[in-house]
């Protein structure tokens, strides 16, 4: 049920009217029972009384919003992900209701951004992991031998862990907001090159192209060599066509 207030647009000017209301009701109250000769006693009972009730009207609706907040933040810490508070006024708490929403759409965002990061770590590590234990396993009962080529391979597996473990705790530490960036200027095509370069080194049958104009950037360059350096592996491993 809205309140007959709720026209008003500010919060300050409805808790006006209703003191004024109250305190307007005791005072014609008293007079009026002043002139009918109520007795002393009685006139400010019902003073109070009808105070009270032109309150009750009033504010019909000034409160409701506020609880709909609370419970909605109570769900919302509860782990319900979708709970929203209702905006059913235009005075301050609707304009909280409203930043309530906003907060809880990024956090929510955020958390299924999160979500998908462990999965898809998981996923990835589940692949290198499973690599390393076969073939350590497999050198351990003499199936294989420690060449040179196996060698290789498991530290291709193990350059792979590295970087997941890596961007899991950049991860941690940019939700933690203590990501430390080192800006510098550096070319993107040097650093395309050498990302590319170091991958036909791990997979000599991929065919790996960079071309481009020279283009001065600035950024952390070990943060984005990383990010090329996954985008290549990735490519190499999985792809089936030329990389440019």
């Amino acid at each position: 049920m809205s309140s007959p207030l709720g026209a008003f647009t500010s919060l300050k000017v409805k808790l006006s009217i209703v003191i004024v209301a109250a305190v307007a009701v005791a005072a014609i109250t008293s007079t009026v029972g002043l002139r009918l000769g109520w007795p002393i006693w009685v006139r400010p009972v019902v003073a109070a009384a009808l105070s009270l009730i032109m309150v009750q009207f009033l504010a019909r609706g000034l409160t409701s919003p506020l609880r709909n907040i609370d419970a909605a933040a109570r769900r919302f810490g509860g782990g319900d992900l979708a709970a929203r508070a209702t905006v059913s006024t235009v005075d301050e708490i609707g304009r909280l209701a409203s930043t309530f929403n906003s907060m809880a759409d990024q956090l929510a965002e955020a958390e299924r951004h999160r979500r998908r990061f462990v999965a898809d770590a998981a996923h990835e590590l589940r692949t290198p992991v499973s690599g390393l234990l076969a073939t350590v396993e497999n050198m351990a009962d003499g199936v294989t031998e420690p060449t040179a080529h196996e060698l290789e391979k498991l530290h291709r597996q193990c350059r792979r862990l590295s970087a997941l473990t890596a961007d899991l705790l950049d991860l941690s530490r940019l939700e933690a907001g203590v990501l430390e960036l080192r800006p510098s200027q550096f070319d993107l095509l040097d650093l395309a090159r050498a990302a590319a370069d170091e991958a036909m080194v791990r997979h000599p049958d991929a065919e790996i192209e960079v071309s481009g104009p020279r283009q001065e950037i600035t950024g952390d360059r070990r943060h984005l060599r990383r990010a090329v350096d996954n985008l290549v592996e990735n490519a190499a491993v999985h792809g089936r066509t030329a990389l440019t």
